[in-house]
């Protein structure tokens, strides 16, 4: 059975950084993990530093990843304050547009793509 391949936006955080470590170990899987800054302690994945803000930059990364056939977006853009950002709008636009950003070159390119879970 050929390989999945699962992109992990937010592999610096939390949520992220956790999904690439489970992923990394299993056998079947190849790991991407994504984040601005490249975090230790994900052997077993290739991880890329990508900001999701920068539309370019996200289009000439994700517009190759042809392979992908899984995502985990987990990236957040949090100002200070972390309830009161929820009501800003433009915390949110920053948010949808790095969503944007990532799923408009990867959709095109990855004709394979399984399965998206937003966290």
């Amino acid at each position: 059975m050929p390989k999945k391949k699962m992109l992990v936006a937010g592999a610096s955080g939390l949520v992220g950084f956790a999904a690439v470590k489970h992923f990394a170990r299993l056998e079947d899987w190849d790991v991407v993990g994504v984040s601005r800054r490249i975090p230790d302690g994900l052997e077993g994945a290739s991880v890329i530093s990508v900001d999701l803000q920068d539309r370019a930059r996200c289009a000439e990364v994700f517009g190759q990843m042809s392979d992908v056939t899984h995502v985990v977006y987990a990236a957040l853009y949090e100002k200070p304050g972390l309830v009161q950002g929820w009501f800003e709008q433009d915390q949110m636009q920053t948010n949808l547009a790095m969503l944007d950003n990532l799923f408009d070159p990867l959709e095109a390119a990855a004709t394979d793509l399984q399965h998206v879970s937003l966290l």
